[in-house]
């Protein structure tokens, strides 16, 4: 459990250390939203004793600033301020609100840059534990991997480390808040499971409780990234499995739980809609009146195919490592060593990879596919098999995935793609 944080602390400092050498950045937009806080900049040094206050107010010009890049340009003036625009109400509502209202008590916008990043990068430790415990327990379940299930679970929590969404997992992005959570609601669906997999009836009021928070965790995951609702899937086949051997009682606890997700869904639809219709018209008229759909395709201009243009090749060059990963991971666990209580896992991770590469930016998969378990679980097994040449594969690919993040983090401090 406690092996990820050395690892994880060195690999945060030279990330930061990258951020503060980096001298320039192609893309300066970033200081329209900036020049509204030089007051702010001043308040948040003076706030700190005397002695520490230059090196504190290098950090802000060094890396703070840089970190406002890409979309936390949009979101972080929420931070401190109300939505003014309709496309804001689809940026990581939770993630933003938990910053704003969420200790320290502050309308300076470099306090709470600062805390959001401190938040970040805390809720991307959690997870690497939470890898952890999530892939323990699975694997301690799967007969072929039960003897070196503990093996597989720190391997997999060090390669979280380690993801290729790197600085997307140091920013104050939404991820890591919504990684967190899904990693720990699967980690408490899964130990609310039967060895089967099928639901233990709940003679056990503890796996009762966990089942239920899982799915409270995934739903209030969904209201920081609406990617989270692929983790549906799981509940589904939680309650195909419980009708098909007849387990009732289960059936209603699964939609209990699963059924949260639901509830997200229509409150985080039906509040938008309260605020601008029918008065705004376009959106408000469609079948189903959904402000993110709209957004996502008039702003952003996402759809079927709509990004396979010559200009994105660079974008889905960045994006096919990932990608890759995630199919072999899948392969690995569907036909090599298959296991139905892996069948939601390999079920997810297609899903998302097969929106990012048809319908969104398929650049957004390196941090956006962060959130999915089956990858790390499969860098997990790889390392500790015992198979020289599967060693070798966790070997080549925890090289390419740090060299990557170092990359990135570059490219990022630069204000550079991908995003």
């Amino acid at each position: 459990m406690w092996g990820p944080i050395l690892p994880f602390i060195v690999v945060k400092w030279i990330q930061l250390t990258i951020m503060w050498l980096c001298p320039v950045r192609f893309d300066t937009s970033s200081d329209l939203v900036l020049a509204k806080y030089v007051s702010d900049q001043a308040e948040f040094v003076s706030g700190w004793p005397s002695p520490v206050r230059p090196l504190v107010n290098c950090f802000v010009n060094s890396v703070l600033k840089k970190l406002v890049a890409w979309d936390i340009v949009y979101f972080s003036d929420l931070f401190v301020h109300d939505i003014e625009f309709e496309h804001l109400f689809v940026f990581c509502p939770l993630w933003w609100r938990w910053v704003k209202y969420m200790p320290p008590a502050s309308n300076n916008f470099y306090t709470k840059l600062f805390a959001s990043v401190i938040y970040a990068n805390g809720f991307h430790l959690v997870s690497c534990i939470s890898m952890y415990y999530l892939a323990e327990t699975t694997f301690g379940k799967i007969s072929m991997f039960r003897s070196r299930a503990k093996s597989i679970a720190l391997a997999s929590s060090l390669a979280y480390v380690i993801s290729p969404a790197g600085i997307f997992l140091t920013a104050p992005y939404s991820e890591s808040f919504c990684n967190v959570l899904v990693i720990t609601g699967l980690w408490f669906r899964e130990a609310g499971l039967g060895k089967n997999p099928v639901l233990s009836s709940f003679n056990n009021l503890t796996s009762v409780i966990l089942y239920l928070v899982s799915g409270s965790l995934i739903a209030i995951s969904f209201g920081v990234r609406a990617n989270s609702v692929l983790f549906g899937l799981f509940y589904l086949y939680d309650l195909q499995n419980a009708w098909k051997n007849s387990l009732f009682t289960d059936c209603t606890l699964t939609i209990a739980a699963g059924g949260q997700l639901a509830v997200a869904i229509v409150v985080s639809t039906w509040y938008p809609y309260s605020v601008f219709c029918p008065n705004r018209g376009e959106w408000c008229n469609s079948w189903f009146p959904s402000l993110f759909s709209y957004a996502q395709s008039r702003y952003w201009g996402t759809g079927f195919l709509a990004y396979w243009t010559p200009n994105n090749i660079p974008n889905f060059a960045f994006a096919a490592p990932t990608i890759i990963i995630a199919f072999w991971a899948s392969r690995y666990f569907l036909l090599d060593y298959p296991s139905n209580r892996l069948l939601p896992h390999i079920a997810t991770t297609l899903a998302l990879c097969m929106g990012a590469i048809l319908f969104w930016h398929v650049q957004i998969i390196t941090r956006i596919g962060s959130v999915l378990p089956l990858p790390y679980m499969y860098i997990g097994c790889l390392a500790t098999s015992p198979s020289q040449i599967q060693n070798s594969w966790a070997k080549y690919i925890a090289v390419f995935s740090l060299s990557w993040i170092f990359l990135q983090t570059g490219l990022f401090a630069g204000f550079l793609p991908p995003a």
